[in-house]
Formats: structure tokens, C-alpha cells, sequence
């Protein structure tokens, strides 16, 4: 199948398709599981094209991942249907995904070895915390909060404090 055809088979244009083919970008769930079924593979050979990845690669991919599978459990949701076959395959792959880059973490951390990624990121919100203002912690809550609907979840389930900007 040539890119044009492809690219037709999906619904897009020619110059989208190669970015996708490319690994420039990764696609929005509802793209990969038509891939999936164009090509009739399973979805998580979409995410195999490259064998090594580095830590903060994986860290990124695992995070794609998750969200990918967030939206499609949202859209399930919304339009009060269960997964299909494809839908369900990638449901499958994006827990087993996280199951196994949560073993490898918990592994690194048992020998020492740190994720770099998530390190950084904590380094960077503790030195923000410890120079920000009120304003500009109740701002970062809320950017939180919105960018990431499951952290305001995570701090209901765990008895954050609204006030927490203010310490």
C-alpha cells in the first residue's frame, strides 16, 4: 500500500501520514486503532517502530500512551458503548505497557537507578514552590488541575488540601 493510498484509507492527506510514518508525531487514539485496522495488526505494533528508547523517551511514550488510552476510555464513556476489537486490543496494550514501564521503574529504583525525567521534573517544581507566591502556586494547582484531570482526582482520592498554595 503505497503513503497516498494509506493516507486515503485513513482520511487524511498524504503530508499528516508521512509526519505519522515518520515517528514525528504520534497519532490521536481514534488514528491508531484505524491504522490498526487498515493494516489489521494489533495497535501496539504502531509503538514498536523503534527498538531503543531513551529513558526520557520512554518516559514520554508511556505518558502518550496513557493519555491515548484516558481519551479513548472517555469517548467509551461518552457515547455509552463498549471498546471494539481494535479499541479493546489497544485498552489491553496501553495497561500491560503501564504495568511495564511501572515494574521497570520500580526496578531501577531498587538498584538505585533513578528516572531521570521525574526526577527532574520534582527538582524543578520544588525549587518553583520554594521562590513562587501564593498566586503563583494556586496557578500552578489549577494548570495542574486542568492539564491533568487525574491529578485533582489523585488529590480528592488522597486528602490534598485546597489550600495548599499557601505553604
Amino acid at each position: 500500500m503505497s503513503q497516498r493510498e494509506a493516507a486515503e484509507a485513513l482520511n487524511m492527506t498524504v503530508h499528516p501520514y508521512q509526519v505519522l510514518e515518520s515517528g514525528e508525531s504520534l497519532p490521536r487514539v481514534s488514528v491508531v486503532i484505524k491504522i490498526a485496522e487498515v493494516y489489521n495488526i494489533v495497535p501496539y505494533l504502531i509503538f514498536q517502530a523503534r527498538r531503543y528508547m531513551s529513558p526520557s523517551e520512554e518516559a514520554r511514550r508511556a505518558a502518550d500512551i496513557e493519555r491515548m488510552a484516558r481519551d479513548l476510555n472517555r469517548a467509551l464513556k461518552r457515547e455509552k458503548r463498549a471498546a471494539t476489537g481494535k479499541e479493546r486490543e489497544f485498552l489491553d496494550f496501553a495497561k500491560e505497557w503501564r504495568e511495564g514501564y511501572e515494574a521497570k521503574l520500580r526496578y531501577m529504583k531498587e538498584r538505585g537507578e533513578t528516572n531521570r525525567p521525574l526526577e527532574d521534573v520534582k527538582r524543578w517544581l520544588d525549587e518553583f514552590w520554594e521562590k513562587a507566591s501564593s498566586d503563583d502556586r494556586t496557578w500552578l494547582i489549577v494548570q495542574l488541575k486542568r492539564t491533568f484531570p487525574e491529578y485533582d482526582e489523585w488529590m480528592k482520592d488522597h486528602g490534598g488540601a485546597e489550600d495548599q498554595a499557601k505553604g
